[in-house]
């Protein structure tokens, strides 16, 4: 952000100030003698119309003082972006003259007359919107004295040409290269929401939670600043938000030696020729100080977080330092910086960004080969597009362009209609957003909930981007192979087929009851014949065994029994009905096991037989459970319960009837698979200790996260670190491409646990505020036990066994509710009439498909390395087709969902449950 200046004198700043450049008008213009205008004089020296040598009428508008004015009015034909052009004469100052234009009085910027000398005329032109009909346009003076002789308004087509879409550094990281894709396929379409943070205010994320209560949005891109050396602090928020899905932007305020804050970026206390010349004691202190935000970025590299990184920002204002030793020494000083860390330190997830200030001053660009993204900012009193602005940063070069700082939000209703097709807008903290000036409540809702609008929630999964095709129309021709899901998402595929075991009944481990069990001593084996199971629904399989002993569970901190410790999951081609002895493939292989249940995606094309091969069980007898369900089309319902005693009691499968039965009583489509992770006695502490290396050797798509019960239990001042822990552990689910599940902590009779659970149910609510649709709500268990203390024990916390089972119950009502009954829907909300065509000259697919009924947009998802991708959610309404990049591998098999958003949602359940498979030949 810019120097601290008054409100008063924000209209005033360069940065404020409407480009002027070279602009080619449609067709010849109307002029206006503006000494036949409406004067308006506010100062002590008076404004008039004069007399001058040379003014195209032979008279002038001699503007004097701030404030003073003269008003036309023009009639245009149709509404539209126009090009304006003042013939003027400035004898007065050689730094040049600032004027502010309004339009229809809302003031748009300015416009900088530039020295002439006397009786000796100029011109400068600028753009802006006016409507169809009679439109008022002021020249205000800001600085005055100027004499203003013409004014001539031209139709202006706003365009922009292709972008430039490769990063600048071409060994850049993967995920840096496809959140750069995801930008340059967004810009001109949408525009990004973001947000710069404060962290003093009281929280974190004071600004987030001013836009999520007003909006019910977060924004997409985070603003952070390593200014007072903050480098652990920032990087820890960079983090949760690249957790959350969402985009980092990075700045830094720091004095000339990296260190300091705002104060110490306005110093003049740099000796340029010295510092920029290696070998010398201030270059090497430079070098130094630059290398701090390099180490910085580092962790942030190691972890595979891209950065927009923002540095010297504002610098041809000249306010800054890294600004004041002129364009030269900038661009030098930009050189270093970004060799330094590209080819020194082998950053390579940076996005470089050139943030100029409102003037876009030319002569500062350091070359396409050092920056990626050219921005501009400025800090207006009002909502306008700023296409002005836009269109002057969009003629640096051929890259796209963002508002990397705003005051106000430009309007989007303006941006779509006046073409500024700004890449982001960031608007700067505290007071910017928290006073409600301009971006009041209302009008921040009226922002983040447009469509043109992309906030945190609308993003794909940038780090994981494939760049949308071109429009080359593939011909009709047999170079692919299509074949279409079944529908079915997860059911389970073993059920009562045959069953073999060297040991053993095999029978118990695939019947319909979990409280019978497979036993032997190990070695041993499990196998299932799936040969009547249909090739289409065990192409992929998710593999779980359960051990049924007191509970089901994955933990470190219980006594383990009879469970598998050294097995492999193995594969067999051979055909269905007699049990082979040999030619078994190894598909997983798993030493030292500590888990009480796991589950393992496999890939089973090709393959009849299953077999789990125990070598080594921890007291050489083996008990479990062997479940095979059908994951063709991604691991879609597969759920991980962690928790305490209560989640251990709750979701077993060998007592009553299961989550996953009580599911399938719903909806017979749907068996989950379900791995209970309750363990009793711990508190949300040991859920964040652990809550990495569970995910970590988990398939699971959705993750409950259970605990409270024991942080409350006589503890009612525990609650931020209980919201700190629940927190961590969300953002890491969310991390792992997984989906954060939270249920209220069950009310309890007993007073020690019943009279503090309140206070943690509130931190669950903040963080159901706070992610928005990121997380699934679970049951509302402090509700259903305070209807329904009969199905607590005798101690007032632990349900009875009917508890449990009607948590289960619960449970199952609850995710259908919240996860699947979408689908459900009696009209369609997503295309399931796809048809795939090749073009065996581009290598490329094209999807063409019927319009869903109100559909607002189309996306597209691809299934990759074991999780669905969003390609893009931007395909209009109207076009019904997608076609994917070129050059496709053969050989290689692709699974494509096509989405509708309908009624402002996404069914993506249902686009996936849709999806086609096509393998290129």
């Amino acid at each position: 952000m810019k120097r601290f200046i008054s409100a008063a004198l924000i209209a005033a700043m360069a940065a404020g100030t409407v480009s002027q450049f070279p602009l080619q008008a449609t067709a010849a213009g109307n002029s206006y003698e503006l000494e036949n205008g409406t004067i308006y004089d506010a100062g002590e020296n008076t404004t008039k119309v004069l007399s001058l040598t040379g003014a195209s009428g032979g008279k002038v508008i001699d503007l004097k003082d701030a404030g003073d004015s003269v008003t036309i009015s023009a009639n245009m034909a149709s509404a539209g972006m126009y090009k304006l052009t003042l013939r003027y004469s400035q004898p007065f100052d050689e730094g040049g003259k600032y004027q502010n234009i309004l339009i229809n009085g809302a003031n748009i910027g300015q416009i900088q007359c530039a020295y002439t000398g006397q009786n000796k005329f100029a011109e400068v032109s600028t753009l802006a919107y006016l409507d169809k009909g009679a439109n008022k346009i002021t020249i205000q003076g800001s600085w005055g004295w100027t004499y203003l002789d013409k004014l001539t308004i031209d139709k202006s087509e706003v365009s922009v040409g292709n972008i430039n879409t490769s990063l600048s550094n071409p060994n850049a990281s993967s995920q840096a290269k496809s959140l750069y894709s995801f930008l340059c396929d967004t810009y001109g379409d949408h525009i990004i929401s973001g947000q710069q943070e404060s962290t003093w205010m009281g929280s974190e994320d004071y600004e987030m939670n001013i836009i999520k209560n007003a909006s019910g949005k977060y924004p997409a891109l985070r603003g952070l600043d390593y200014m007072g050396d903050d480098f652990s602090g920032c990087n820890r928020r960079a983090k949760a938000w690249y957790a959350k899905g969402g985009i980092v932007t990075i700045c830094w305020h720091c004095g000339s030696d990296f260190s300091g804050s705002h104060s110490e970026s306005l110093a003049t206390d740099l000796d340029w020729n010295k510092a920029l010349t290696p070998g010398t004691n201030e270059y090497n202190k430079l070098i130094a100080g630059m290398d701090k935000g390099a180490k910085a970025l580092l962790e942030l590299k190691q972890a595979g977080i891209p950065v927009i990184w923002r540095p010297f920002h504002e610098f041809d204002g000249k306010w800054f330092w890294w600004g004041k030793g002129g364009a030269d020494n900038f661009k030098k000083l930009w050189r270093i910086m970004y060799d330094r860390y590209t080819n020194v330190w082998g950053l390579d997830n940076l996005i470089w960004n050139l943030g100029y200030c409102g003037d876009v001053n030319s002569g500062w660009y350091p070359g396409d080969e050092y920056v990626d993204i050219v921005g501009a900012d400025t800090y207006v009193d009002n909502t306008n597009s700023l296409v002005g602005i836009y269109q002057k940063a969009a003629q640096v070069t051929n890259k796209a362009v963002c508002l990397h700082e705003n005051g106000p939000i430009p309007d989007p209703d303006k941006l779509t209609a006046e073409g500024a097709k700004w890449l982001w807008f960031m608007t700067w903290h505290t007071s910017f957003i928290d006073s409600h000036a301009i971006n009041t409540a209302s009008y921040v809702k009226h922002v983040y909930t447009s469509d043109y609008v992309l906030t945190l929630d609308e993003l794909p999964d940038v780090y994981h981007y494939t760049s949308v095709g071109n429009n080359d129309t593939p011909q009709e021709l047999p170079a692919v192979s299509v074949e279409y899901s079944s529908g079915h998402p997860n059911n389970i595929i073993s059920r009562n087929v045959p069953a073999y075991a060297s040991a053993g009944r095999a029978s118990d481990g695939n019947d319909n009851y979990y409280y019978t069990e497979w036993s032997a001593n190990a070695p041993a084996y499990l196998a299932y014949d799936l040969s009547s199971v249909p090739s289409s629904d065990r192409k992929q399989v998710l593999a779980a065994w359960y051990n049924t002993g007191t509970f089901d569970n994955i933990g470190y901190y219980v006594n383990k029994s009879n469970e598998p410790v050294n097995y492999t999951i193995e594969l067999n081609s051979a055909p269905g009905g007699s049990y082979p002895a040999d030619g078994w493939v190894t598909a997983a292989t798993v030493n030292d096991n500590h888990y009480s249940s796991r589950q393992h995606y496999i890939d089973m094309q090709g393959y009849n037989w299953i077999r789990l091969n125990v070598k080594k069980s921890d007291n050489g007898l083996v008990k479990l459970n062997f479940d095979v369900h059908n994951a063709s089309e991604g691991v879609a319902d597969s759920w991980l319960f962690l928790g305490d005693s209560i989640t251990a009691g709750s979701m077993v499968n060998c007592y009553g009837t299961s989550f996953a039965e009580f599911m399938n009583r719903i909806d017979p489509k749907y068996y989950p698979v379900q791995q209970n992770g309750g363990i009793g006695g711990t508190l949300s502490s040991d859920g964040k200790n652990a809550i990495d290396s569970w995910l970590r050797d988990n398939s699971a798509k959705y993750v409950s996260i259970a605990y409270g019960t024991n942080d409350a239990w006589g503890n009612p001042n525990n609650t931020q670190r209980y919201y700190e822990n629940v927190k961590y552990m969300v953002d890491a689910v969310i991390a792992a491409g997984k989906t954060p599940v939270l249920p209220k902590i069950p009310y309890a009779t007993n007073k020690d646990v019943g009279s503090n659970t309140g206070y943690y149910n509130a931190m669950i609510d903040k963080l159901y505020q706070e992610y928005g649709s990121k997380i699934v709500h679970g049951p509302d268990f402090d509700q259903f036990f305070r209807e329904h203390t009969e199905y607590l024990s005798s101690d007032g916390v632990h349900p009875s066994s009917d508890g449990y089972e009607a948590m289960r119950k619960l449970w199952a009502e609850t995710m259908y509710a919240n996860v699947h009954s979408g689908n459900q829907n009696s009209e369609k909300t997503y295309p399931d009439n796809i048809r795939v065509s090749y073009s065996s000259q581009y290598h490329q697919i094209r999807f063409t498909w019927n319009a869903v009924k109100n559909a607002q947009n189309y996306g597209i998802a691809v299934y990759l390395a074991g999780k669905w991708r969003i390609q893009t959610q931007s395909i209009p309404s109207s076009t019904l087709s997608y076609t994917t990049p070129k050059n496709l591998t053969p050989g290689m098999t692709y699974r494509v969902a096509i989405a509708a958003k309908v009624g402002g949602k996404w069914d993506t359940a249902g686009a996936i449950k849709n999806y086609v498979r096509v393998t290129v030949k």
